[in-house]
């Protein structure tokens, strides 16, 4: 019914935890990996496949140096499963909250995608395994407005990252066209399929333990707002970005071509302004240049999340929680190393 899209560079360790994770909960999906890495961490990984093979269903696939586009766009044509979900290499998708968006999208036609609760979680050691600092809410979106304009303009005002959800393979596919390419990894690996996907259908939040994300020095970031705009290339990717939406908005609502970019111009503009607004300010430049300002507010930040709330790690830890039984197996594959990765 489901396919996990898992795409990985040099990063063995974190993708090992993750599939000892799935193996231990007994994950019944199909697992498919792209692995853009250099042949150390591919030597690695393939030792690990050798004793998870028998307790998962893995299709790994060497894709050295591609693109999470094209990586991406690659493991698409291979799968057949009528749902799919991405998963970056260091975070985890929580199987029994998988099993339930696939139960609701079975029965909720009008919806392409569906996910439950997410946290952000950071250790206090650098790396894959280590004692926890402490856990934070992280926002997917609630996208449920009956039109593909008006659920565009409301994702772009309050953005987040709709690839972590469950889809609907044919909207799944529809998000990585073939026939659009960028040199820009922030438009063609996130911006588009994310937009596209909203535009395609709503999308639903269950009151499920779903995701855990990770904090670390490692992930891979986008460019700030500033540096990116300024870029040489950045209108020439904006334009493909914004026509490619015009088209779907058009082809969806049968309006006019002017009235299509306007939205989709309007609309990301409202996106622009929610950054600048947030983090652009003068104060907020003069504060964040102080060294090592960011590290004590995000460790400041775990330590108030921790006081309270259903989705802090205290809270998290305790039997009484509803999500205790789905975050203690993804908690005990981080704090307890992995025996593969150390063989």
């Amino acid at each position: 019914m489901l396919s996990i899209l898992i795409i990985t560079m040099n990063r063995s360790d974190f993708l090992i935890r993750l599939l000892s994770y799935y193996a231990d909960t007994h994950c019944k999906y199909s697992i498919f990996i792209a692995d853009a890495s250099n042949p150390e961490h591919v030597k690695i990984t393939k030792n690990a496949l050798k004793q998870l093979n028998e307790k998962l269903h893995i299709m790994y696939y060497e894709y050295p140096g591609l693109s999470i586009e094209e990586c991406t766009r690659r493991l698409i044509q291979l799968v057949s499963t009528p749902y799919v979900v991405f998963v970056a290499d260091d975070d985890f998708l929580i199987t029994n909250g998988l099993e339930q968006c696939v139960q609701f999208l079975e029965n909720h036609p009008d919806y392409i995608a569906a996910h439950g609760m997410a946290v952000r979680f950071r250790l206090r050691s650098n790396g894959s395994y280590g004692k926890f600092l402490g856990c934070s809410p992280y926002k997917l979106p609630v996208i449920e407005a009956n039109t593909a304009s008006q659920r565009l303009i409301e994702h772009l005002q309050n953005y987040s990252v709709t690839l972590f959800c469950v889809h609907r393979i044919e909207g799944w596919r529809a998000m990585y066209p073939d026939d659009v390419h960028f040199t820009d990894k922030a438009f063609g690996a996130e911006l588009l399929p994310c937009c596209l996907s909203v535009i395609y259908g709503k999308i639903k939040q269950l009151n499920s333990f779903y995701l855990m994300r990770q904090d670390h020095s490692k992930r891979y970031l986008l460019p700030d707002v500033d540096t990116w705009v300024q870029g040489s290339t950045w209108k020439q990717e904006y334009k493909i970005f914004r026509n490619r939406l015009a088209q779907e908005l058009m082809r969806i609502e049968k309006i006019s071509e002017a009235d299509a970019a306007h939205i989709v111009d309007t609309a990301f503009q409202s996106y622009l302004d929610t950054f600048c607004k947030n983090y652009k300010t003068r104060i907020q430049n003069a504060f964040a240049s102080i060294p090592g300002i960011r590290y004590v507010l995000r460790m400041l930040k775990y330590i108030w999340f921790n006081r309270s709330g259903d989705l802090s790690l205290p809270m998290l830890l305790r039997s009484t929680s509803p999500y205790h039984n789905d975050f203690m197996p993804a908690y005990r594959s981080i704090t307890i190393p992995s025996e593969l990765v150390q063989k």
